[in-house]
């Protein structure tokens, strides 16, 4: 039988957990953006001769496989030493099996899989017309997603290419439904001049979400356009509270989507269009500068928000710092990691990359703790050249990267850092989110009874047992519920749901309170949830309920009288073979100083620890999970030693019996001689008479 945890601690992975070391999941409902199974596609670039590159990074020696969905003669596996960073352009084969550059529905895409936990980054690279993004593995996905992207020129339109990870993928974009197999893509380009940022498309499965627009101008009609790819995250995924950095560019756009109504305040912005009151799908967008220190946003419901590099004829500036557009997604400051190993993506074939930037987020109050090894050297600080956000509690720091294909950097920072990765060169660039973790939203429920004042996670409470008491249910949803009753309803079932009911008095309710009284046994309880878009949701979770056993009756308890200095035995009568019986040194808390189980009769405890006088233990019964209450109170008599007077004996003669006399005595006492100093022959004894004794010897 297991015993509940009363209290627990919910750890925000890093995307690469501690990168060195094997990372061990903690907390249920948390998922981190390092995995083990991933789906990805690419999709238009204004110049379809770009490269496409993977980047796999490993904290063990790890063997990595590829599946072509479209061409499984490509099939292979590669092997990524620990710690290392890996990369693998793919051949023009290769690319035809991945690229999808009109609207379709194809099989160009890519599993890859792994038997040790990777991160996995993705570009289409080419000259002028670059970006980056991390890739999410399966456990990440959802099924409802909002698109974030820009206005397409050059006969570009706004696109998207979105995975289905399982058979019978059924996706809805905008009314219209695409039935798809795992490994299927879905692709749609919309002419130029479309920017579809804030179009709304669900799931009955888990999907792979991808802008990809093949050229924009940031902002608009500003030369010169660059490709966006970006991963877009789920719903269940975004946060409430963001500090957007401002490049070395020393200006950037910043981009705002909401799933429902939702008022958003932020610090260090200039709103461009929109609102900051917004509705489901409605975006704000906002210009930031390195003179506000970045740009501070919450959020009273969860929001997406992207971040956007402008075009190189915006900035007084030459050469290979002129960059152009790009887009990284940008987490929460909620979603930190401890530590992170990461790599610039370097230029290859015609592109023209060559500055390389890790952006390092950390709090302000700890930011000198953040330090760096590069390529596998000692840990040193950053440099004192941080940006500080006042508003938000947070720093950021620009650190320049080497230029070099085998240059890697791993950060860590224990009180947590975020980082994006960003590269530039003449009229060309890459952004993306390259440490973070990744929260999980979905809906959930807590626990909390009278005997476990920690709130305890649904999913922590499955499978473990509690006491007999009045429980209360809270419901924690972070998307719009529909508005029709039955919305929430919960339901109360036993052992994998037989009997299941729903419990009326609780529908609707987001906190309720059922008293478990007489409802013994295993019980299962499930929450239904109908969201704003008619979709359902199941939150489950099943536990027992113990009886607490009643308290032992004073008469079932004894303690033999023991000598002062010795340990004492407490007899319990009439035990139950069920439970197992503790003595404690006090009546609530103390120590624990001796048990035994139940057999059904009469048992004895001996209980560690010599006493002096006499003392008072308390003794429960305990089913493995619930004591009784209140402890029952047992006499431990501890009698003083008496002390041996003085003794003297006559001489006598050769035959006699020897007589040993005693100066005083007491009464009530009585004196034994023994022929050895421990053990031997007792040979005379004498009951004290209140006055000197003499004791007659067996022996002659």
């Amino acid at each position: 039988m297991k015993k509940l945890k009363c209290l627990y601690i919910y750890i925000y992975i890093s995307i690469l957990c501690a990168i060195f070391s094997p990372c061990a999941l903690q907390g249920q409902g948390q998922f981190t953006t390092l995995g083990d199974d991933f789906w990805l596609t690419f999709g238009n670039n204004y110049l379809n001769g770009s490269t496409l590159q993977l980047r796999f990074v490993a904290s063990e020696t790890t063997q990595v496989n590829l599946f072509f969905t479209a061409n499984t003669a490509l099939n292979r596996t590669i092997n990524v030493a620990a710690g290392a960073v890996h990369t693998l352009s793919l051949n023009a084969t290769e690319k035809a099996a991945v690229y999808n550059p009109t609207s379709a529905t194809s099989w160009n895409s890519l599993h890859v899989t792994s038997n040790h936990n990777i991160a996995l980054f993705a570009i289409n690279i080419e000259r002028a017309t670059t970006d980056a993004t991390n890739i999410l593995p399966t456990n990440n996905l959802g099924t409802d997603y909002y698109h974030m992207s820009y206005q397409g020129v050059n006969g570009q339109g706004d696109g998207l290419c979105i995975v289905a990870t399982e058979n019978g993928t059924v996706i809805n974009d905008a009314g219209t439904n695409v039935n798809l197999n795992a490994g299927q893509v879905y692709s749609r380009f919309f002419g130029t001049g479309v920017d579809n940022t804030g179009r709304h498309i669900i799931s009955n499965r888990p999907i792979a979400y991808f802008t990809t627009n093949g050229c924009v101008t940031v902002p608009n009609g500003t030369p010169f356009c660059d490709c966006l790819y970006q991963q877009l995250v789920p719903v269940p995924l975004w946060g409430n509270n963001f500090l957007v950095p401002v490049t070395n560019r020393g200006r950037d756009r910043v981009r705002i989507i909401a799933s429902q109504n939702t008022t958003i305040n932020q610090t260090g912005g200039t709103v461009i269009s929109g609102s900051l009151n917004l509705t489901a799908g409605q975006f704000v967008e906002l210009e930031i500068n390195q003179a506000n220190n970045g740009c501070y946003i919450v959020a009273n419901r969860p929001v997406a928000v992207g971040a956007y590099l402008m075009g190189a004829d915006i900035f007084n500036l030459v050469g290979d710092a002129r960059g152009d557009p790009a887009m990284a997604w940008i987490p929460p400051i909620q979603q930190s990691v401890a530590h992170t190993l990461m790599a610039p993506f370097i230029a290859i074939n015609t592109s023209v990359l060559r500055i390389h930037y890790a952006m390092v987020i950390a709090p302000t109050a700890h930011r000198a703790a953040t330090e760096v090894s590069e390529s596998g050297g000692p840990f040193h600080g950053l440099g004192t050249t941080w940006t500080t956000n006042t508003a938000s509690g947070y720093s950021y720091y620009s650190m320049p990267l080497a230029d070099n294909v085998a240059a890697s950097y791993e950060f860590r920072n224990p009180n947590g850092l975020m980082i994006l990765g960003y590269g530039l060169g003449n009229d060309e660039s890459y952004y993306y989110m390259a440490a973070a973790s990744a929260r999980q939203l979905d809906p959930a429920f807590y626990i909390n009874s009278p005997n476990f004042p920690a709130e305890i996670h649904f999913q922590d409470a499955n499978g473990q047992s509690y006491c007999n008491a009045p429980f209360t249910f809270r419901a924690s949803i972070q998307y719009p519920l529909g508005t029709a009753a039955g919305r929430l309803k919960w339901y109360i079932g036993g052992p994998g749901g037989a009997g299941e009911t729903e419990y009326m008095p609780a529908r609707d309710l987001l906190e309720w309170t059922m008293p478990i009284d007489g409802l013994l046994g295993t019980h299962r309880i499930r929450l239904h949830i109908t969201d704003s878009y008619n979709q359902t949701k199941d939150v489950i979770t099943e536990f027992t309920v113990l009886p607490v056993p009643t308290a032992i009756p004073a008469s079932d308890l004894s303690a033999a009288a023991i000598c002062q200095n010795t340990a004492p035995t407490v007899r319990v009568a009439n035990t139950n073979a069920a439970l197992t019986y503790r003595v404690w040194n006090a009546l609530t808390g103390g120590t624990n100083v001796g048990s035994a189980a139940g057999t059904g009769g009469t048992i004895n405890i001996a209980c560690t620890g010599n006493l002096s006088a006499n003392t008072t233990y308390y003794v429960e019964s305990f089913n493995g999970v619930c004591p009784s209450s209140p402890r029952t109170a047992v006499a431990i008599p501890v009698t003083t030693r008496p002390t041996v007077p003085a003794l003297t004996a006559a001489a006598i003669c050769n035959g006699s019996a020897p007589v040993i006399h005693l100066a005083s005595s007491v009464s009530g006492v009585d004196y034994n001689v023994y022929t050895a100093s421990t053990g031997g022959v007792a040979v005379g004894s004498a009951s004290g008479t209140g006055s000197a004794l003499d004791i007659t010897l067996t022996e002659t």
